[in-house]
């Protein structure tokens, strides 16, 4: 891995640790927290995080990624900020050449018309270390009529088929009852009227013991004696 690397590196890894980090000579990188929040479009629910922003006119050396590459380069602090500066000539020109400019993991640099140095973050990187793990979530509307429509038809329909089935039982009971009780009322008179019309005649013996579940035994039956003749 070149210097220019290692640079690139360490302004990665300070900016976990930093909110303000400067790269002599070239500009200054400043973070600023934002919370969870929903896209432009609205289609996706962004996790809360840090947006990087840059600011060409913050140039004078902080000291911290000065600090970072000389602990990483076992070198002098002289040489640390001297690798600094170089790698900030190389980026203005490339600037100049190619008015554009890629860090990897940070954005990437362009001039604007009139030569001024801008900015675009990398949006897929966030430095807020409690966001760590946390991806945005896709989001998909539902029209508030089509929900309303679906609970209007599902209701009407689950109310027309109990209504059925509830009409359907009274009728099959209401039939069930006029089946049952003509046949008995008819039975009822039947006997009824046959009872009246033994009870008003002089009916006996086996006839009246059938309708009326009664024996021969119970009743009185004269005896006939034949003639006597009585011996003078």
């Amino acid at each position: 891995m070149n210097v220019q690397q290692i640079i690139i590196k360490g302004i990665k890894n300070q900016l976990f640790s930093h909110n303000y980090l400067v790269l002599p000579e070239f500009g200054g990188f400043i973070l600023k927290s934002s919370p969870s929040h929903f896209s432009n479009s609205g289609n996706l629910l962004l996790p809360p995080c840090k947006t990087l922003s840059f600011n060409s006119q913050l140039k004078q050396n902080d000291g911290i990624l000065a600090t970072w590459l000389q602990q990483n380069l076992n070198c002098t602090s002289s040489e640390a900020l001297s690798n600094l500066i170089d790698f900030s000539e190389y980026c203005k020109s490339v600037l100049a050449s190619r008015r554009r400019l890629t860090l990897d993991g940070l954005g990437f640099f362009y001039l604007d018309f009139e030569n001024n140095t801008c900015f675009e973050p990398q949006l897929d990187t966030n430095f807020l270390i409690d966001s760590f793990g946390l991806t945005p979530i896709s989001l998909i509307e539902i029209a508030n009529e089509e929900i309303h429509k679906s609970k209007k038809e599902s209701e009407f329909v689950d109310r027309v088929l109990n209504d059925s089935i509830n009409n359907n039982d009274v009728v099959i009971k209401k039939k069930n009852y006029k089946q049952l009780i003509v046949p008995s009322l008819i039975l009822v008179t039947i006997f009824s009227l046959l009872a009246l019309v033994i009870t008003n005649t002089k009916i006996t013996g086996n006839l009246k013991s059938a309708v009326f579940g009664t024996s021969n035994n119970g009743i009185y039956t004269p005896f006939v004696y034949s003639k006597l003749n009585l011996a003078n």
